[in-house]
């Protein structure tokens, strides 16, 4: 669910739609460029002088999307089902699911963040918690909380702002937008329910036991149609018209692919061969791109849609027509996005963008390109609008990223 929705349970009606959307425009650069700043102060092997390269750093993991198994740990998880998935509602930026933590299971609402490493939650007893609508998690009621996480474990070790006290692993993370939370690495059992509307196969739930997370005792934070979040098997993209391509990883928590070229009309703009690598992150809302390319696709549209341009009111996007939200929409071209099939040959796969997934309405009466250049944050990104209505798939084992145009509001 988007965190602007009015379905979502942070949703404040009093905030008006042009404050959302600059809200959530600002968000994305100071999220981009603080992916940047930890990208570049960490090591990794890659031959692409784009910017991401940087020395010093410790390189760390994610636990959301590895396993959570350890050399020190004192007993071993149970096999996690194969087959996973989780009721997902949309807004103006950032996606929100429900699942419940425990025994017997708590309810909590999360972020779901492709591009951050630690899943955490409020947990009692909370020296300073922000308010929230559900009841915060007290680990003392859990029959299946296993505790604290060991010091010599090797996830407290992934976690760059690990801290021992007492042998127990705790952290503390500050995000680009000011919010904060710190605690202690702890493990328990999570439970995912489909939310399937289907009477025939009815709401199903999965639970994994051992699931680390953090225990967050103290947090703050800023101001808060369906589609299905898969974890598992269910995760295989197989749709018609599938595109797999090679992924990487930066800093172990962010995936990339490579960016061969953007094509408008019959127009290709080929990418910089040095410049390739682009970060595909759902909790960042407007893509940036290399600004050559963005220069270039510009005027492309330029000479292509006969509607009158005009100044971004919140003075961030750099391409913007009048165009009101009750008008018909506009026939804007499609926008292909080619991707380097594997990393060292010459092979592409392409996505199509449609007008839904390339501009979207700054306000009433304006309307944008959902993109800006990558200069302005120091990484290039593919947002979740140009996401919209695509099933995208992370395979871990085999590095590969799958895309496929859908209908979201279907599964």
């Amino acid at each position: 669910m988007h965190r602007d929705s009015p379905l979502s349970p942070h949703y404040q009606p009093s905030v008006t739609s042009e404050y959302r959307v600059k809200d959530m425009i600002e968000r994305s650069i100071s999220r981009a460029r603080y992916i940047s700043s930890i990208i570049s102060s960490t090591s990794y092997s890659d031959n692409d002088n784009d910017g991401y390269s940087g020395g010093g750093g410790g390189v760390y993991t994610s636990i959301a999307s590895s396993s959570s198994s350890s050399s020190s740990s004192s007993s071993a998880p149970s096999p996690a089902p194969l087959n996973i998935n989780s009721k997902m509602l949309p807004s103006n930026g950032d996606y929100i699911t429900q699942l419940e933590i425990g025994t017997p299971p708590v309810k909590v609402v999360t972020l779901v963040d492709t591009g951050s490493d630690l899943v955490w939650v409020q947990c009692k007893p909370c020296d300073q918690c922000y308010n929230q609508d559900d009841p915060i998690f007290d680990p003392s009621k859990s029959s299946t909380f296993k505790g604290s996480v060991s010091c010599k474990d090797d996830i407290c070790l992934a976690i760059r702002t690990s801290e021992c006290i007492n042998n127990q692993c705790n952290y503390m993370y500050e995000y680009a937008d000011g919010s904060l939370t710190s605690g202690n690495l702890s493990r328990d059992t999570f439970t995912f329910s489909s939310g399937s509307d289907d009477k025939q196969q009815g709401n199903t739930s999965s639970s994994i036991p051992g699931i680390v997370f953090g225990c967050s005792h103290n947090s703050n934070d800023t101001d808060f149609t369906y589609s299905t979040l898969n974890l598992g098997d269910n995760a295989l993209v197989n749709d018609p018209g599938f595109i797999t391509i090679s992924m990487g990883r930066r800093a172990l928590t962010y995936y990339t692919v490579k960016l061969k070229s953007i094509a408008v009309g019959k127009d290709t703009i080929p990418n910089d061969p040095f410049d390739t690598n682009i970060l595909v992150d759902l909790g960042t809302a407007i893509s940036f791109i290399p600004d050559i390319m963005l220069s270039k696709l510009i005027d492309d549209l330029s000479k292509m849609v006969n509607l009158t341009r005009t100044n971004d009111p919140h003075n961030y996007l750099p391409l913007c027509y009048s165009h009101s939200v009750k008008d018909p929409p506009y026939p804007f071209p499609d926008i292909t996005f080619t991707f380097y099939k594997r990393p060292h040959d010459t092979d592409g796969e392409s996505i199509v963008l449609t007008p839904m997934q390339a501009f979207f309405h700054v306000s009433d009466t304006v309307l944008c390109l959902a993109m800006h250049g990558k200069k302005l944050v120091g990484i290039s990104v593919l947002g979740n609008i140009a996401q919209l209505n695509m099933h995208v798939g992370y395979d871990l084992h085999n590095n590969v990223l799958s895309m496929a145009t859908v209908n979201c509001s279907k599964f």
